[in-house]
C-alpha cells in the first residue's frame, strides 16, 4: 500500500472537485488551500482524519462509508470474545510452552473457562457496526443490550451506560470519535465493570484511556480486554 506523506497531500489535491480518501488526513489548512474542492468522500466509516465541520462551513460536503466493513469488524468482535471469555491465547500458548506436558493431571488448569452462550453483551455504539454485532451475538445465545445515547426514552434492548457497565460480561465499543466520547472508558468506567468482564474495542483508540485500562488489567480488576485499536497509533517500539 503506497503512503501520501503530508507535504504530497496539497500537491496531489490542490486542484480537485472530489477527493477520495481512506487513512490521508485533510486538515483546515489543506481545505483553505482547496478552491475547488466540493466533496470530500472517506472510504470508510469513521471521518475523524478530516476536519468535517470546517469542511462543512466552508461549503465542502463529506461522506463516508458507512457499511464499510460492517461484518469483517463483527466477526473479529465475536473472535475476539471467545478468545478472552474462553481463554484460547492463554491455554495456547499453555500448550507450547511446556505448562500443559509438565502438569501432574491429565490436563493444565489455568484461568477460569466462561461460557459465551449465557452470557450478557453490552454492546456501546447503536450503528450498523453495532447491529451486526448484536445480531451475531444473539444467534449464538447472549443475552444483548445497548447503551442508551441520546435523550431520557430508552429503544428496546438500552439501557443506561452505567447500568451497562455494571451488569455485562462483556462490553464493546463502537462509537465514533468526537470530545464527548474521548476517553469515555477511563477509570470510573472501568471501576463500574466486573472483576471478570471483557472490553473489546474496535471503534476508535482514544474512546479508551490506554494509561488507565493497562492499571486495570495489571490490578486484575477486569478480566481482560481486546483492541484493535490505541490511544497513539502506531504505537511506539
Amino acid at each position: 500500500m503506497n503512503h501520501t506523506e503530508p507535504v504530497e497531500v496539497l500537491e496531489r489535491i490542490s486542484a480537485a472537485d472530489i477527493v477520495i480518501t481512506n487513512k490521508v488526513a485533510i486538515r483546515s489548512a489543506t481545505l483553505d488551500a482547496c478552491r475547488n474542492l466540493k466533496l470530500i468522500v472517506v472510504a470508510a466509516t469513521g471521518t475523524d482524519n478530516v476536519d468535517v465541520q470546517y469542511a462543512r462551513d466552508s461549503g465542502v460536503a463529506v461522506e463516508n462509508a458507512p457499511d464499510y466493513g460492517s461484518v469483517s469488524v463483527a466477526e473479529y468482535v465475536i473472535a475476539m470474545l471467545f478468545a478472552l471469555r474462553r481463554q484460547i491465547i492463554e491455554y495456547s500458548t499453555a500448550s507450547r510452552d511446556g505448562r500443559w506436558s509438565g502438569s501432574k493431571r491429565f490436563c493444565w488448569m489455568g484461568p477460569e473457562i466462561r461460557d459465551v452462550s449465557g452470557s450478557r453483551f453490552g454492546i456501546v455504539g447503536r450503528g450498523r457496526i453495532g447491529d451486526a454485532v448484536a445480531s451475531m451475538a444473539r444467534g449464538i445465545g447472549m443475552d444483548v443490550v445497548f447503551a442508551q445515547t441520546q435523550g431520557s426514552f430508552c429503544r428496546n434492548y438500552e439501557v443506561p451506560l452505567d447500568e451497562l457497565l455494571a451488569a455485562s460480561d462483556a462490553i464493546s465499543l463502537h462509537l465514533p470519535l468526537t470530545e464527548e466520547t474521548h476517553h469515555l472508558i477511563g477509570a470510573r468506567a472501568l471501576g463500574l465493570m466486573k472483576p471478570d468482564a471483557v472490553l473489546i474495542n474496535t471503534g476508535r483508540g482514544a474512546l479508551v484511556d490506554g494509561a488507565t485500562l493497562v492499571t486495570s488489567l495489571r490490578g486484575r480488576r477486569i478480566g481482560g480486554a481486546a483492541l484493535d485499536v490505541l490511544d497513539i497509533e502506531p504505537p511506539s517500539p
